[in-house]
């Protein structure tokens, strides 16, 4: 999250999407062993997108992160964190309507 916390969001982005790949291939080997990582790397690219103002992608991020750990329910510190972001992030919707 260093990159992102200095709004450097591009390159943050650019590492996330790579990370992100790199994990699905891994995950697809090997899916309890990666299940947590490819989590954690769509929920911190949802809170980038969230901080960008890209608020469907975020959308779309949060919702894999979530449906993953949904078909899981042993792991529920990962939904803690899912659904923490994923409320952020409608927080963030609703502020800017109102």
């Amino acid at each position: 999250m260093c990159l992102q916390e200095q709004h450097h969001f591009s390159d943050a982005e650019r590492i996330y999407q790579d990370l992100l790949a790199r994990i699905r291939e891994l995950a697809r080997e090997n899916p309890e062993k990666h299940r947590n990582s490819l989590v954690l790397t769509l929920t911190n690219l949802g809170a980038l997108y969230r901080a960008t103002q890209r608020f469907e992608a975020a959308e779309r991020a949060y919702s894999e992160a979530f449906d993953i750990y949904d078909k899981l329910p042993s792991f529920l510190s990962g939904i803690v964190t899912v659904l923490n972001n994923a409320c952020e992030h409608f927080q963030d919707i609703l502020r800017q309507e109102a």
